[in-house]
């Protein structure tokens, strides 16, 4: 019987999209956003060497961010912001808990 029970709230789900589908705010989509975080995480793993110790510790996510850099020192390809690069870091840092997933 407890197998019914998502079944059933499944089940519910086209109803509930369609009764609410007014309420939604509706957006096309923008690309991936992959390449930008490719280009963030590559970006602070060059400026912080080959050594993967020194991407755990502290100032790693620092040595991405635009602001510490002048505008003739900051690279073109630099189209991120301060936020951008913690929102990667947060979303790094919430995948960090698939790595051991098998384990």
């Amino acid at each position: 019987m407890a197998f019914l029970l998502p079944t059933c709230v499944f089940a519910l789900t086209p109803i509930v999209l369609y009764v609410g589908r007014n309420r939604y705010i509706k957006t096309p989509p923008a690309g991936s956003i992959l390449g930008k975080c490719l280009r963030v995480l590559s970006f602070a793993v060059k400026k912080s060497g080959p050594n993967p110790v020194k991407w755990i510790r502290a100032g790693f996510w620092e040595r991405a961010l635009p602001s510490r850099y002048t505008e003739a020192e900051k690279p073109a390809f630099m189209t991120w912001d301060d936020q951008w690069v913690w929102e990667v870091r947060k979303g790094l840092k919430a995948c960090q808990v698939f790595a051991f997933l098998p384990i």
